[in-house]
């Protein structure tokens, strides 16, 4: 669905954020200058400087060990859910989230990983109730329940921090490993 909302907002101060997708927002030209004008490395060999930067501020503001530049947010979201799960296991994801519905099923498809969609609320957040209905028994006919798959934004709307963390409450209280989508995390 295309929206034209540049219509819509015409004074600079008014105008809006556009979350609705990472591919639709274009480099300004002083963007494109300060792409033109970047040093630039070997990222595998870990020689550029502007990656390095991105991951080690990354991870220190998540207050993580490190953090990986990946290529696209499919890519990062698939690499996610395959080091969470093997095969037979399953996600537990909102019905609407782009793993779910954007990402040609990847981690089912390259991974062996089922998915578990849930409805999501009013405001897309995933609601307690709904996982704790979606975690699977122990039980060999079931795949086993591993991992939570959480946005922070969806349909161009971002998920209020309360509501995020209530899914993640409920994840942690069934022993359930959590993801964020963080597309556009900042």
């Amino acid at each position: 669905m295309a929206y034209d909302l540049s219509k819509k907002f015409n004074n600079q101060s008014n105008q809006l954020i556009d979350l609705r997708s990472d591919t639709v927002t274009k480099p300004t030209l002083g963007m494109r200058k300060i792409m033109a004008d970047a040093e630039v490395g070997d990222d595998v060999y870990g020689e550029d400087p502007s990656i390095n930067r991105l991951e080690k501020m990354l991870a220190e503001r998540l207050g993580k060990e490190a953090g990986i530049l990946m290529t696209s947010g499919t890519q990062s979201n698939l690499c996610s859910v395959l080091s969470h799960c093997a095969r037979g296991e399953e996600i537990i994801i909102g019905n609407s989230y782009h793993i779910f519905t954007d990402e040609a099923a990847g981690a089912s498809v390259l991974g062996g990983v089922a998915m578990a969609p849930i409805e999501t609320g009013n405001d897309n957040e995933m609601i307690p109730e709904n996982i704790f209905k979606a975690v699977k028994p122990d039980d060999s006919h079931c795949p086993i329940s591993t991992l939570v798959c959480m946005e922070n934004t969806a349909s161009g709307k971002a998920i209020a921090l309360d509501k995020m963390d209530a899914a993640k409450n409920e994840a942690e209280k069934h022993n359930l490993s959590t993801h964020l989508d963080g597309a556009r995390f900042f």
